[in-house]
């Protein structure tokens, strides 16, 4: 059997993905804003986890440190976001979502909810969550030989 490259799973998520952040980004422009895919990213964590630090950011979207740094400081000086002091340990700084940045949080999920709804039109609820199940095992399954040096996306 001959190794097709362009039909390897590999393939086939790197290019799905693309095409749904791809798709997002459309969107939110179509609304007008201004934001990139990284600070979305940032929005929908700090969102679901309030108070999330800089490493837990970096360590959840796989970032290095010093890319979530230059990213959270812009949406700082954007109104976004604002850190907080922890009071158990004045040199963490909690990350917590401004009303600005909940609102535009809101317009991420929104953008988000109708691309997944166009990715997924036609395709039975049990193959998405066959679908799921499979990318979750790859992920835990490769996670452990993850280099944090490595390229990241």
């Amino acid at each position: 059997m001959n190794f097709n490259p362009v039909e390897s799973i590999g393939f086939l998520i790197r290019n799905a993905g693309r095409l749904l952040r791809n798709r997002v980004h459309h969107e939110i422009r179509g609304m007008g804003l201004n934001y990139t895919m990284e600070q979305g990213s940032i929005l929908m964590r700090v969102g679901l986890k309030e108070g999330s630090t800089q490493q837990e950011l970096a360590e959840f979207l796989e970032k290095d440190k010093t890319t979530i740094a230059r990213i959270v400081n812009s949406m700082e000086k954007s109104s976004l976001i604002v850190r907080v002091s922890n009071k158990e340990d004045k040199r963490s700084k909690g990350i917590y979502l401004t009303q600005q940045g909940k609102e535009i949080r809101a317009s991420f999920v929104q953008a988000i909810q109708k691309t997944l709804e166009e990715a997924t039109q036609g395709i039975a609820e049990e193959d998405i969550e066959t679908t799921k199940k499979v990318l979750i095992n790859i992920h835990k399954n490769l996670f452990q030989f993850d280099d944090p040096t490595s390229i990241r996306d």
